[in-house]
Protein backbone atom coordinates (compact mmCIF):
# COMPACT_ATOMS: atom_id res chain seq x y z
CA UNK A 1 0.00 0.00 0.00
CA UNK A 2 2.80 2.44 0.88
CA UNK A 3 4.52 1.72 -2.44
CA UNK A 4 1.33 2.47 -4.38
CA UNK A 5 0.92 5.71 -2.44
CA UNK A 6 4.51 6.58 -3.33
CA UNK A 7 3.94 5.99 -7.04
CA UNK A 8 0.98 8.36 -6.91
CA UNK A 9 2.87 11.34 -5.49
CA UNK A 10 6.54 10.77 -6.38
CA UNK A 11 8.50 10.11 -9.54
CA UNK A 12 11.66 8.11 -10.20
CA UNK A 13 14.76 8.60 -12.31
CA UNK A 14 14.02 5.39 -14.20
CA UNK A 15 11.08 3.04 -14.43
CA UNK A 16 10.50 -0.47 -15.69
CA UNK A 17 8.27 -0.95 -18.73
CA UNK A 18 5.85 -3.79 -19.55
CA UNK A 19 8.76 -5.84 -20.94
CA UNK A 20 10.80 -5.37 -17.73
CA UNK A 21 13.18 -2.99 -19.51
CA UNK A 22 14.54 -0.03 -17.55
CA UNK A 23 13.52 3.24 -19.20
CA UNK A 24 14.21 6.87 -18.26
CA UNK A 25 11.50 8.86 -16.50
CA UNK A 26 12.98 11.94 -14.84
CA UNK A 27 16.27 11.45 -16.70
CA UNK A 28 16.71 13.00 -20.13
CA UNK A 29 20.07 11.40 -20.92
CA UNK A 30 22.90 9.55 -19.22
CA UNK A 31 26.43 8.45 -19.98
CA UNK A 32 28.82 5.91 -18.51
CA UNK A 33 32.59 6.31 -18.58
CA UNK A 34 34.65 3.69 -20.48
CA UNK A 35 35.81 2.17 -17.17
CA UNK A 36 32.12 2.06 -16.02
CA UNK A 37 32.95 3.86 -12.77
CA UNK A 38 31.40 7.28 -13.51
CA UNK A 39 27.71 7.59 -14.30
CA UNK A 40 26.33 11.00 -15.37
CA UNK A 41 22.61 11.70 -15.47
CA UNK A 42 20.91 14.82 -16.83
CA UNK A 43 17.40 15.56 -15.62
CA UNK A 44 14.65 16.45 -18.07
CA UNK A 45 14.03 20.16 -18.38
CA UNK A 46 11.17 21.71 -16.44
CA UNK A 47 10.76 19.11 -13.68
CA UNK A 48 9.13 20.58 -10.60
CA UNK A 49 7.69 19.50 -7.30
CA UNK A 50 4.05 20.09 -6.44
CA UNK A 51 5.00 23.19 -4.42
CA UNK A 52 6.46 24.75 -7.59
CA UNK A 53 10.12 24.29 -6.64
CA UNK A 54 12.33 22.85 -9.38
CA UNK A 55 13.65 19.31 -9.03
CA UNK A 56 17.44 19.62 -8.71
CA UNK A 57 20.42 17.34 -8.64
CA UNK A 58 20.73 18.04 -4.91
CA UNK A 59 17.20 16.65 -4.40
CA UNK A 60 18.17 13.53 -6.35
CA UNK A 61 21.39 12.99 -4.39
CA UNK A 62 19.61 13.35 -1.03
CA UNK A 63 16.80 11.03 -2.15
CA UNK A 64 19.18 8.34 -3.37
CA UNK A 65 21.22 8.61 -0.17
CA UNK A 66 18.08 8.07 1.93
CA UNK A 67 16.92 5.17 -0.26
CA UNK A 68 20.40 3.63 -0.06
CA UNK A 69 20.01 3.37 3.72
CA UNK A 70 16.52 1.83 3.61
CA UNK A 71 16.43 -0.65 0.73
CA UNK A 72 18.39 -3.91 0.30
CA UNK A 73 19.26 -3.21 -3.34
CA UNK A 74 20.01 0.41 -2.49
CA UNK A 75 22.33 -0.68 0.31
CA UNK A 76 24.11 -3.03 -2.07
CA UNK A 77 24.48 -0.32 -4.71
CA UNK A 78 25.88 2.06 -2.09
CA UNK A 79 28.69 -0.44 -1.34
CA UNK A 80 29.96 0.40 -4.84
CA UNK A 81 29.41 4.17 -4.54
CA UNK A 82 32.46 6.24 -3.71
CA UNK A 83 30.50 9.50 -3.83
CA UNK A 84 27.60 11.25 -5.53
CA UNK A 85 27.37 14.90 -6.46
CA UNK A 86 25.30 17.38 -8.41
CA UNK A 87 26.76 19.67 -11.05
CA UNK A 88 24.51 22.59 -11.66
CA UNK A 89 20.80 22.22 -11.29
CA UNK A 90 20.24 19.22 -13.53
CA UNK A 91 23.31 16.96 -13.63
CA UNK A 92 23.97 14.13 -11.18
CA UNK A 93 27.20 12.15 -11.03
CA UNK A 94 27.69 8.83 -9.31
CA UNK A 95 31.31 7.78 -8.82
CA UNK A 96 31.83 4.07 -8.20
CA UNK A 97 34.79 2.39 -6.49
CA UNK A 98 34.56 -0.35 -9.10
CA UNK A 99 32.16 -1.14 -11.96
CA UNK A 100 28.70 -2.29 -10.94
CA UNK A 101 26.45 -4.14 -13.36
CA UNK A 102 23.10 -3.21 -11.84
CA UNK A 103 23.11 0.59 -11.54
CA UNK A 104 20.14 1.19 -13.86
CA UNK A 105 18.25 -1.83 -12.56
CA UNK A 106 18.61 -0.52 -9.01
CA UNK A 107 17.52 3.02 -9.95
CA UNK A 108 14.57 1.67 -11.94
CA UNK A 109 13.42 -1.06 -9.55
CA UNK A 110 9.63 -1.23 -9.29
CA UNK A 111 9.15 -3.12 -6.03
CA UNK A 112 9.08 -2.06 -2.39
CA UNK A 113 11.41 0.72 -1.24
CA UNK A 114 11.42 2.36 -4.64
CA UNK A 115 14.05 5.11 -5.14
CA UNK A 116 11.48 7.91 -5.21
CA UNK A 117 12.78 11.44 -5.71
CA UNK A 118 11.65 13.97 -3.13
CA UNK A 119 12.77 17.45 -2.12
CA UNK A 120 16.11 17.52 -0.35
CA UNK A 121 14.53 18.89 2.84
CA UNK A 122 12.30 15.79 2.97
CA UNK A 123 14.96 13.28 1.89
CA UNK A 124 17.23 14.49 4.69
CA UNK A 125 14.78 13.08 7.24
CA UNK A 126 16.73 10.37 9.09
CA UNK A 127 16.34 7.09 7.21
CA UNK A 128 14.84 5.36 10.26
CA UNK A 129 12.11 8.01 10.61
CA UNK A 130 8.83 8.34 8.72
CA UNK A 131 8.66 11.42 6.52
CA UNK A 132 5.98 13.97 7.36
CA UNK A 133 6.13 16.18 4.27
CA UNK A 134 4.59 14.57 1.19
CA UNK A 135 5.61 16.97 -1.56
CA UNK A 136 6.50 15.06 -4.70
CA UNK A 137 6.61 15.51 -8.45
CA UNK A 138 4.47 12.55 -9.47
CA UNK A 139 1.07 12.45 -11.11
CA UNK A 140 -0.96 13.22 -7.96
CA UNK A 141 -0.76 15.75 -5.14
CA UNK A 142 -1.35 14.27 -1.68
CA UNK A 143 -3.80 16.42 0.28
CA UNK A 144 -4.98 14.17 3.10
CA UNK A 145 -5.79 10.52 3.74
CA UNK A 146 -8.04 9.43 0.89
CA UNK A 147 -7.76 12.67 -1.07
CA UNK A 148 -5.42 13.26 -3.98
CA UNK A 149 -5.55 15.86 -6.70
CA UNK A 150 -4.68 14.68 -10.16
CA UNK A 151 -1.63 16.05 -11.91
CA UNK A 152 -3.97 17.90 -14.20
CA UNK A 153 -5.13 19.94 -11.23
CA UNK A 154 -1.78 20.79 -9.70
CA UNK A 155 -0.10 21.58 -12.98
CA UNK A 156 -2.72 24.24 -13.68
CA UNK A 157 -2.89 22.98 -17.27
CA UNK A 158 -6.10 21.10 -16.58
CA UNK A 159 -9.01 21.32 -14.18
CA UNK A 160 -9.78 17.81 -13.00
CA UNK A 161 -10.02 16.96 -9.31
CA UNK A 162 -10.03 13.24 -8.48
CA UNK A 163 -10.96 11.96 -5.02
CA UNK A 164 -10.02 8.40 -4.07
CA UNK A 165 -11.21 6.43 -1.06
Amino acid sequence: MARNHGYMIYDTLFGTDEKSQVRPQMVDKWTVSPDRRLWRFTLRAGLQFHDGAPVTGEDVIASLARWGKRDAMGKKLMTFVERMDARGRDEIRIFLREPCGFVLEALGKPSSNVPFIMPRRVAETPADKQIEDYVGSGPYVFKSIGHYLSDRSWSSKWAIDAKYR
